[in-house]
């Protein structure tokens, strides 16, 4: 699975990046305001003007995508909650089956859960090994299905079939909300174009009116810095703090041991 460069760096990475490039955006605004104004020629209400305007268009945009980030979060977070469930169920409809294939399925579906709640099997190194394997697993266990179904067809057997469907279905949508639909590149080159504009006219005004305000802009890089990192890390919980608990995986991969 090809991932483009910017979802493989590392949050600290990206945060320190983001104010690095904020930082030095703002002083090269400073340092043409400094060139282009050495008479003044510029009003500083009409700089603040635009300065405000460039601003807001930044907020906006940074709402829009965080609620976008926080709405995918959300939805990886019950489809955890939903997957454990499917699978328990699963589970417990193997005991329709014969012993030989209700034995299998059992094997299969626990190592299934396994594969979810193992360490960084997300990571990655490691996630199109983990995809692979699940999709074989996926295999093996409908052809028990197809297997039951045609030795013994009966309710029960139709029943362990829909649960396999859930299951599989559930892993697919995860897979995708998780690992696919992602924020566009697109949309992440739109906000940092708008946040270094906006760095740079908040420097530009510094240049202007012949302030430095260290700490003032220092505070809005690191502002901004944070909220960019926290819409990345909801995006992409593989890779920063807000990682989504795997606590009902890990719970039912308990009791299946």
């Amino acid at each position: 699975m090809d991932t483009p460069l910017f979802y493989q760096l590392p949050i600290p990475l990206l945060f320190v990046g983001t104010i690095v490039a904020s930082l030095a955006a703002i002083e090269g605004g400073r340092r043409l305001g400094l060139r282009l104004n050495r008479q003044d020629s510029e009003s500083s209400g009409s700089i603040g003007s635009a300065v405000g305007a460039t601003l807001g268009l930044l907020a906006f945009i940074l709402a829009f995508t965080l609620s976008l980030a926080s709405s995918r979060y959300d939805a990886r977070k019950q489809l955890v909650i939903d997957g454990a469930n499917a699978i328990g169920t699963a589970y417990l409809r193997t005991d329709f089956l014969p012993k030989d294939q209700r034995e299998e399925a059992q094997r299969l579906l626990r190592e299934w859960v396994g594969l979810r709640v193992a360490p960084d099997s997300f990571g990655a190194d490691k996630v199109q090994g983990t995809l692979d394997r699940a999709k074989e697993i996926q295999s093996e266990v409908w052809a028990l299905v197809v297997v039951a179904s045609k030795a013994r067809p009966s309710p029960m057997t139709a029943l362990f079939a829909e649960s396999c469907n859930e299951v599989f279905d559930i892993h697919e949508e995860r897979v995708t909300k998780g690992l696919v639909t992602r924020i566009p590149i697109a949309l992440w080159l739109i906000l940092y174009l708008v946040s270094m504009t906006a760095m740079v006219a908040v420097g530009y005004q510094l240049g202007a009116e012949h302030s430095r305000r260290w700490f003032g802009t220092a505070f809005l890089a690191l502002a901004f810095a944070t909220v960019l990192v926290t819409i990345a890390d909801l995006d992409d919980g593989s890779r920063g703090v807000l990682r989504i608990s795997q606590q009902p995986m890990e719970q039912l991969y308990e009791s299946l041991l």
